[in-house]
């Protein structure tokens, strides 16, 4: 026993201070801890990975929204669609998705060429629940807008000889906002006359402009020409000729019937279209006497041969509503002739074969055949004032459609016009190239 003594005096002396006991235990008691943050960790990096695609798809679907804009389709159908190709489907697994066209808040607030898209996703947690955490909700915006403002065809002259645009008097066109063409090769395929005063974002002529001495100097600083002609940015002469936006639109074909025969009204009237949508006058219609108002339901009213004239002082109101002056003979197309003080309401249907399209010439009518907005008439027009191969004039002073463009063989102006070209939504068609890039913004 007294052997041994010694050796189990020293073994317990030495119990105090080892500490190996002690280390395991705390690395037992740290194991969760440390298990809970490394599952952080990857919570975490699968977060971001999670916002890192939400974004790569909102810009996506944003961009698509752009380009749905630019064609007249649904901005919200073709978001969502695109989201849900990338595996956001708005209302499954929390997600929620907003398309804004114009945004409501920002710096793009009531930008009607601008679409804000933005979508929050809750996530799903597979460590962070062990800390005590919530897991977050993920979220993307993204804004697309054009490179520039402005932009589009508001005038286009399609005639390729002689004067396409043309402007005499002391008046002003102010397009500012978009482009005027002229197809003609004349040296005067844009003519200014008598203080006459055009103003465009662009103006591309593919022959040349004229204007006589007395034409007043541009107004706007910054613009290209010197007088007359007064091009915000890009004044090109001898450009290629523009095509027509509708030269491939179906034209609507004249019903065998006679809805009316050689109508004619000196007081308050309305029409309705038939089922087909269509509305026949057949030998035109004539609107005169005073303080009346003509109201046209949604639809295609097409003026078969002869001419609709207006002499007097009528208020014309149509909503989703064309006009469309044909011939069922093949001959005699049919007209417009607008005098006096009119004030004229049209707002073209945004579907179907005349989308866009607010009044229509047949492009068969022979170049004689003419719409002519004459004497004081305020012009209200949103959509296009198409006529291929006939002359359009536009007198008295409008600019209150929030998008108005005429495309005609050639185009007269009297009195003052203004002219936009917010167009989303409105159905009409734009020249290749005439419109500002889309752009991610935001």
């Amino acid at each position: 026993m007294r052997a041994i003594g010694p050796l189990f005096r020293t073994a317990l002396a030495m119990l105090p201070r080892d500490r190996r006991a002690s280390v395991s235990t705390v690395l037992a008691l740290a194991t969760p801890v440390l298990i809970g943050f490394m599952g952080l960790a990857i919570d975490t990096t699968y977060w971001e990975t999670a916002k890192v695609s939400l974004q790569g798809a909102t810009d996506q679907a944003a961009v698509a929204a752009g380009r749905a804009y630019r064609s007249d389709a649904n901005v919200t159908t073709e978001a969502v669609s695109v989201l849900a190709a990338h595996g956001f489907v708005n209302g499954t697994s929390g997600v929620s998705i907003s398309v804004q066209n114009p945004p409501t808040t920002g710096s793009y607030a009531g930008n009607p060429a601008a679409i804000l898209v933005s979508v929050t996703q809750p996530q799903a947690s597979i460590f962070a629940s062990v800390l005590g955490l919530t897991p977050p909700v993920v979220s993307a915006r993204a804004i697309t807008a054009p490179s520039t403002s402005g932009g589009g065809a508001c005038i286009i002259a399609l005639a390729t000889t002689g004067t396409g645009v043309s402007m005499n008097g002391t008046n002003t066109v102010n397009i500012s906002q978009c482009n005027v063409y002229s197809n003609s090769t004349s040296n005067s395929a844009i003519a200014l006359t008598n203080n006459a005063t055009l103003t465009a974002l662009n103006g591309y002529v593919t022959g040349g402009w004229s204007v006589n001495s007395q034409v007043a100097p541009c107004l706007n600083a910054g613009t290209v020409s010197e007088r007359g002609l007064c091009v915000r940015k890009t004044l090109q002469t001898g450009a290629s000729p523009v095509a027509d936006p509708y030269a491939t639109r179906a034209i609507p074909a004249v019903p065998s019937r006679c809805d009316s025969n050689n109508a004619a009204h000196s007081a308050s009237t309305s029409y309705t279209a038939k089922p087909d949508g269509i509305w026949v006058f057949c030998g035109g219609l004539k609107l005169t006497g005073s303080g009346n108002t003509l109201t046209l339901n949604p639809g295609i009213y097409m003026i078969d041969r002869d001419q609709l004239s207006i002499n007097g002082n009528w208020t014309i109101n149509g909503n989703g509503v064309t006009l469309f002056f044909t011939s069922s003979t093949g001959n005699n197309y049919g007209t417009l002739k607008v005098q006096g003080n009119q004030t004229v309401n049209l707002t073209a249907p945004t579907t179907g074969i005349a989308k866009g399209i607010a009044v229509w010439m047949h492009r068969s009518a022979a170049t004689t055949a003419a719409i002519d907005f004459g004497g004081g008439s305020t012009l209200a027009v949103v959509g296009a004032i198409y006529a291929a191969n006939a002359p359009v004039t536009v007198s008295g002073n409008n600019g209150s459609a929030k998008c108005t463009q005429i495309v005609a063989r050639t185009i007269t102006f009297n009195g003052n016009n203004t002219f936009k070209h917010d167009c989303g939504g409105v159905g009409i068609s734009d020249p290749p190239g005439s419109l500002p890039a889309l752009v991610l913004v935001q």
